[in-house]
């Protein structure tokens, strides 16, 4: 991701109460839920290599169980997006927001 979509991902989590960000919080918690699942099938698919085959050779001449586990660990589809909550600041000590920001956060009824 570019730095400004990373500082808006940022942003989105930790102010993420206000409800015009609830919507885009969730998509991003969908993003990492999707690639641990996908994380975890590739893990899988490793373990059953190892069932399968041993520790011989894989498919395409890789090392096998060796180069799936390996890949599972090391490779993610959305690495920069997963890798965002090691960047938090703990909620009690989250900056309040302008006024004029806060607002143009919340529902439109809620500004009346």
């Amino acid at each position: 991701m570019s730095h400004k979509a990373t500082l808006a991902a940022l942003f989105i989590q930790l102010y993420r109460d206000f409800p015009l960000l609830t919507h885009p919080n969730a998509l991003i918690q969908a993003i990492c839920a999707f690639d641990e699942t996908l994380s975890v099938w590739r893990y899988r698919h490793a373990s059953m290599t190892m069932r399968m085959i041993g520790s011989r050779i894989g498919t395409g001449g890789s090392s096998g169980f060796h180069y799936l586990a390996h890949t599972a660990l090391k490779q993610r589809v959305f690495g920069d997006i997963t890798s965002l909550s090691g960047m938090l600041i703990p909620r009690r000590i989250i900056p309040t927001l302008p006024e004029s920001i806060a607002q143009r956060l919340k529902f439109s009824f809620e500004n009346e």
